[in-house]
């Protein structure tokens, strides 16, 4: 999905699914209960990761959504996590009920839960920023390991062997600060690669395979198309000329 220069603001909340979002020159990973809060004048890009995405979309206008949009960028992240019993997400449940209706009482009303649901997400997301802005280091050699090394077999053992860490606790850490896996997060480091030497060299599927240390052709197949929606040999055709 591609959108810009749109007169309007997208909230979009995600239950279940993953993509890859581009937006101000900039790419994220969003994982299931997570809501983008994006102005549509800019250029953005959805790009699905995962073949099921259930989600809940809205488009908000006004002075109010824009002044709000302004506090929610202050720390110039995007999104944030809303957990399926948070406040934010009863409240956007209650605006979608009373979308299909139309008068001055449902107008006030509509007008209250939004105000209480961009507020309610400045706050949670003020509140995870503050929480998470210290990354462990343990957290960031792990990332250090998974984008330079992957080419090399790794599991939590051998990760948690070499930074002396307990594995249960370093998979725990390194989702909750990256957002995704460890494995997710390989993969993703794998498939990116991927994509840049299917564009900018003439290796076959099977030499790309090796080079991103993925030995099983069929499932480095498998995983690109579940990452692209594309074969490798279609990703190439789309995007060399």
């Amino acid at each position: 999905m591609e959108l810009q220069n749109l007169d309007s603001f997208l909230l979009l909340y995600t239950k279940k699914g993953r993509y890859r979002l581009t937006y101000q020159d900039k790419q994220y990973i969003i994982g299931e209960h997570t809501i983008l809060f994006l102005d549509c004048a800019n250029y953005q890009k959805l790009d699905l990761l995962e073949q099921t995405w259930d989600f809940e979309i809205a488009f908000l206008n006004g002075q109010q959504t824009a002044y709000y949009y302004e506090l929610f960028h202050e720390n110039g992240i995007p999104f944030c996590t809303c957990t399926p019993n948070n406040n934010s997400i009863s409240t956007l449940h209650k605006l979608f009920s009373y979308e299909e209706q139309d008068s001055v009482s449902v107008e006030l009303l509509r007008s209250s839960l939004l105000t209480s649901l961009l507020t309610n997400l400045i706050l949670t997301k003020n509140a995870d920023f503050n929480q998470a802005s210290y990354i462990p280091n343990h957290v960031k050699q792990m990332m250090m390991i998974l984008q330079n090394r992957y080419v090399e077999k790794h599991t939590l053992d051998s990760l948690s062997l070499e930074l002396n860490y307990n594995k249960y606790k370093l998979a725990k850490d390194f989702k909750y600060y990256v957002h995704e896996s460890p494995i997710d997060y390989l993969i993703v480091r794998r498939m990116d690669v991927a994509k840049q030497l299917l564009i900018s060299t003439n290796k076959t599927i099977n030499e790309i395979s090796e080079s991103v240390g993925i030995t099983n052709v069929p499932h480095f197949i498998h995983l690109f198309k579940k990452h692209t929606m594309l074969t490798p040999l279609q990703y190439r055709e789309k995007n060399t000329l």
